[in-house]
This record gives C-alpha cells, sequence and structure tokens, in this order.
C-alpha cells in the first residue's frame, strides 16, 4: 500500500512539474543533515547521531545519486559527500564513502578552489589513508592545505595537516610527520578542539612509538596518557582503551 501512495505521489509531482523542485529541496534537507550532524560526531553525542545518519542511509544514498546525475549540484553534491567523510570512517564503511567523495570531486576541476572541495578533498584523503594509500592520501591532503589556507579555514587547515602527517607516517617518513602534527596539535589547542587534541596526540603517540629517540618509551607513555584524558573529556571512553592498546 505504502509503495503504491508513493508512486501515486510521484505521479502527481511529475504531471504538475514540481517533481525536480520537490527533489532539489529533499537533497537541500539531508545536506542540511549530514552538516549538522558532522560536528557532532567528535562529541560526546557521537552515538546519538551516528544512529541518526544510519536510519538515513537510504536516503543519503539517493541525495548523493540526484547530485550526480545532475550537473547544477556539483556544489551541493560536494558539500554533502564532505560532511559525511567522518560518518563513514566511523562506521568503516570506507570503500564507498571514498568512491562518493572521489565520484563528486571527479565532476570539478582543479581550478575550483572552493571550501567545499577542499572539505571534500579532506575526506577523500583520509579514507584513502584509511585505505592504506598513504601517497594518494598525502596528495590529497597537501591540495586541501592551498585551498583552505587560501581561505583562511584553520581548524580544517589542522585536520588536513594532521591527514598529511599521517601519510608521512604510513610512508615511513616518521621525522616528516611528526612537526606536521605538532603544528596541528598547537591550532587545536588554540580552537579549544578537544577531540582534535585528543586524535593528534594519539598519533604522536604512535609516531614517538616509531621513532629512534631513547627516550621512545617515555614519550609514548605520555602521549598516550595525555591523549586519553583528552578522550575522556569528549566521551569517547572508547578512544580512551585504544590509546592504552599500543
Amino acid at each position: 500500500m505504502l509503495a503504491t501512495i508513493q508512486e501515486y505521489a510521484q505521479e502527481q509531482l511529475e504531471a504538475h512539474g514540481e517533481k525536480a523542485a520537490v527533489q532539489e529541496r529533499s537533497v537541500q534537507f539531508f545536506q542540511t543533515l549530514a552538516q549538522t550532524a558532522e560536528p557532532q560526531l567528535y562529541e560526546g553525542e557521537r552515538d546519538t547521531w551516528m544512529e541518526r545518519l544510519e536510519s538515513e542511509d537510504a536516503n543519503l544514498r539517493a541525495a548523493l545519486s540526484w547530485c550526480q546525475e545532475n550537473s547544477h549540484a556539483v556544489q551541493i553534491g560536494l558539500r554533502l559527500a564532505g560532511a559525511l567523510s567522518f560518518f563513514w570512517f566511523l562506521s568503516g564503511n570506507i570503500p564507498e564513502g571514498r568512491s562518493w567523495l572521489e565520484t563528486m570531486l571527479a565532476r570539478t576541476a582543479a581550478s575550483d578552489r572552493s571550501n567545499a572541495r577542499g572539505r571534500a578533498l579532506y575526506g577523500a584523503g583520509l579514507l584513502a589513508w584509511e585505505q592504506g594509500d598513504a601517497d594518494v592520501a598525502a596528495q590529497d591532503a597537501e591540495e586541501v592545505l592551498s585551498i583552505l589556507r587560501q581561505g583562511d579555514d584553520t581548524l580544517w587547515s589542522g585536520y588536513a595537516e594532521e591527514v598529511l602527517g599521517l601519510a608521512r607516517m604510513s610512508q615511513g617518513r616518521v621525522v616528516e610527520a611528526r612537526p606536521l602534527l605538532e603544528e596541528c596539535l598547537c591550532i587545536f589547542k588554540e580552537l579549544k578542539d578537544t577531540w582534535g587534541e585528543a586524535l593528534t596526540l594519539f598519533y604522536l603517540g604512535i609516531g614517538a612509538e616509531l621513532g629512534e629517540s631513547a627516550q621512545r618509551p617515555f614519550l609514548t607513555i605520555k602521549r598516550a596518557s595525555n591523549a586519553s584524558n583528552k578522550f575522556m573529556m569528549c566521551s569517547s571512553v572508547p578512544w580512551c582503551s585504544v590509546c592504552w592498546q599500543r
């Protein structure tokens, strides 16, 4: 019965020439939902917003497909996919998320220096790193930095620098990674981004573990302790335990 009603409604919208407008409003609604949820995924309400996005999974896919099919929706598609990047990262849906991001980015030119393209590139770089494609992650992160620094987006420049640092570590270039991570740690401290600070401390602990310094054990334990405390402040208890599993 429900399917029949939906089909009838679609037919009526199309008959009155309103289908495209309604579809676009629907896509804009889900773009707003994703952008509203994104900062909450870094805070104590993470589980609530993850469940909300998961419950809208089919609608989010439909919105992304609509953006892909409509040439005038390039920026909407970039913003929507970019806002979903961390959701895909946390949910482990890396291949699909990366595919959507790369699909949206492929519709833009390198001359596009918009914040939307920069944020989508950040997501693509993060998911590429998670899949072990360190070279691609580094390339994406470097381009993100050139875009977002130009627009004075300090917070997301810090996150992009973190991805670049992680990519350098994955490439075995730990000495180059450390100052990148130290710099974004300073950014997160200045902006009072506790989650970013905690995550960077965690990765610096890994860098200390991989390093050759005689202080390596001390630095690793110190970073793990600091990161664990910061994650606790973000109500990220599972991440606290991860800090001590290294």
